[in-house]
C-alpha cells in the first residue's frame, strides 16, 4: 500500500523454512469492536478461522498456539471458539492458551497501555511453560 508504483509484492517462499511452532497473539483490540454483538462476534470467529487455515496451508506440519492478552482478554472466548472450530475440522495441532492481564502496579505500563519489557518477558515464560507441558516443540 505504501508504494503504489510497485505492481507486485515479493512472494514469500514458505518452503524455505518450516517452523515447528507458530504463536499467534491476536484479538486484544478486537474485543473493543465486537463487544458481544452477535454479528461482529461471528465475523471475528469466521475471519480467525479463515486466517488459521491460511497459516496451516503454508505451514502444514507446525503446531499453532493461539493466545490473547496481556492488555485485554475480551476476545478470549472468540479466539477459543475459532480454535475449537479448526480442531473440529480435523486440525488437532492448533491450541489455545489465554494469556494473563498485565499488572501495571508491579511491571509498569508502556506507551498507550502496551506491555513493558518485564511483562513481555513474563508472557514469554508463561507460554514457554505451556509449550513444554504440551510438547509443542
Amino acid at each position: 500500500r505504501r508504494n503504489k508504483a510497485r505492481a507486485e509484492y515479493q512472494k514469500r517462499d514458505f518452503t524455505a523454512y518450516q517452523p515447528q511452532l507458530i504463536i499467534i497473539n491476536l484479538g486484544t483490540n478486537d474485543g473493543s469492536y465486537t463487544r458481544n454483538i452477535p454479528a461482529r462476534d461471528r465475523a471475528f470467529v469466521n475471519g480467525y478461522v479463515k486466517f488459521l487455515r491460511q497459516v496451516r496451508e503454508v505451514n502444514p506440519n507446525a503446531n499453532i498456539l493461539c493466545t490473547v492478552g496481556v492488555m485485554a482478554t475480551a476476545a478470549k472466548d472468540l479466539v477459543g471458539e475459532a480454535v475449537s472450530r479448526v480442531n473440529d475440522f480435523g486440525d488437532n495441532k492448533v491450541f489455545f492458551k489465554e494469556a494473563f492481564l498485565q499488572n501495571g502496579e508491579v511491571d509498569g505500563i508502556g506507551a498507550d497501555w502496551h506491555p513493558t519489557e518485564s511483562t513481555q518477558k513474563k508472557l514469554a515464560e508463561y507460554l514457554v511453560e505451556y509449550i513444554k507441558e504440551n510438547n509443542l516443540i
